[in-house]
């Protein structure tokens, strides 16, 4: 059952990611740069973590690889067609502290601090395309709100599979990016344009 679960995730997350190629594609979303230039090398790093972390049930990963082919090819996408929103010195600031942070885990060969220092990049990312949306970036809901549906999925495989106290750190992942971080765009999106009304 978890495994089933870990793999509609991993599908879910990848719809999301054809979704968003249609919303820029439309001129629906605009992405921030910074925070698909963190994406895109920090999911890699994030999945290496995630793996090792996970490793006697590798299926909880696929979320996490999923996402990373997503930022991957969304990246490359959004370069190609030019459709990032400007970064300014706030954005290059945060993209650098984003590094340093993920550089962080290289020192301590803990996988799992690795992994939970990682959501903190997560975090910033994010915080970089809610910051796009306020300052008037278009973005539209749907494959974020799909991406908070596949976490909640990814989510309940880990509860399935709790065997020890350690396993909550493996919820770190899905939650704080997956359901939080995806989560704040639609909500950053209805306090906008409640604010415009």
């Amino acid at each position: 059952m978890a495994e089933s679960l870990s793999i509609s995730s991993a599908v879910l997350i990848l719809i999301t990611g054809i979704m968003y190629f249609m919303q820029i594609q439309r001129g629906l979303s605009q992405p921030n740069a910074a925070t698909w230039i963190i994406w895109l090398f920090i999911d890699v790093v994030n999945v290496a973590s995630y793996t090792e972390m996970v490793e006697h049930e590798p299926f909880k990963a696929y979320a996490a690889m999923a996402a990373m082919m997503n930022a991957v090819g969304i990246f490359f996408y959004a370069a190609w067609r030019r459709s990032f929103v400007r970064m300014d010195r706030t954005d290059f600031f945060l993209l650098l502290l984003a590094i340093v942070i993920a550089f962080i885990w290289k020192l301590t060969g803990n996988a799992t601090l690795a992994n939970v220092l990682l959501q903190s990049v997560f975090v910033i990312s994010f915080a970089l395309t809610i910051r796009s949306i306020c300052n008037g970036a278009p973005e539209h809901p749907a494959a974020w709100l799909v991406a908070v549906s596949a976490y909640v999925l990814s989510i309940i495989a880990i509860i399935l599979t709790w065997d020890s106290p350690d396993d909550g750190w493996e919820l770190a992942f899905p939650i704080i990016n997956g359901v939080l971080g995806n989560g704040s765009i639609p909500v950053t999106l209805w306090i906008v344009r409640r604010r415009q009304q």
